[in-house]
């Protein structure tokens, strides 16, 4: 063993387990490449170990056990998973789990953008240049009327952001829509049927 009892400096590479050194610190073994722990018996320890198509960061008692994230070659990344099959994966056999994103200044959300442009759709939590704080809004990105739900109230707003009623629908009216009854209609409930 080698055990150093101040400071260490290495001018060139450094490996373990190996000879050929392609980095400053090489490290190649079976499974367990590294382990942290704060040094106390009853401190938690992590491991980080990799197989030929993984890397895996496990809890406390081996690096096979209690894996919390994977990460593949292909860049899938899994929480909770051992085998993600897409970008992000996340499993919990828990009750009442949830997904939790955010912002302690402004507003939050998910951003589904198309073909790598400002495209795609927003759902959104309290977005401050179209909702109030705590509203509920998915829009389609620019757009900041799509639908709103109100916090306070309940109220559904579509083509709004100030709903004052339980379902406010506000747009340009179509003159003789498709169902030819003619005026000029905002909202259409049709049914195909007879009934």
């Amino acid at each position: 063993a080698l055990e150093f009892l101040n400071d260490a400096y290495f001018a060139a590479k450094v490996g373990i387990g190996t000879e050929t050194l392609s980095t400053k610190l090489t490290v190649s073994g079976q499974q367990e490449l590294l382990q942290l722990t704060r040094g106390g018996a009853s401190d938690t320890k992590w491991f980080f170990s990799a197989d030929a198509a993984k890397l895996y960061i496990a809890e406390d008692t081996s690096a096979t056990a209690n894996i919390k994230l994977t990460i593949t070659d292909t860049g899938n990344v899994g929480i909770g998973t051992i085998s993600p099959t897409t970008p992000l994966s996340i499993e919990s056999s828990g009750a009442d789990q949830f997904i939790k994103i955010e912002n302690t200044a402004t507003y939050t959300g998910l951003w589904m953008n198309d073909s790598g442009t400002n495209n795609g759709w927003q759902v959104l939590s309290g977005y401050t240049d179209a909702v109030s704080s705590g509203d509920f809004a998915i829009r389609e990105y620019g757009v900041q009327t799509s639908l709103t739900i109100k916090q306070t109230t309940g109220n559904v707003g579509i083509g709004t952001t100030s709903p004052i009623v339980p379902l406010h629908v506000s747009g340009a009216a179509v003159n003789d829509p498709s169902n030819g009854t003619g005026g000029y209609e905002v909202m259409q409930i049709f049914d195909t049927t007879s009934y």
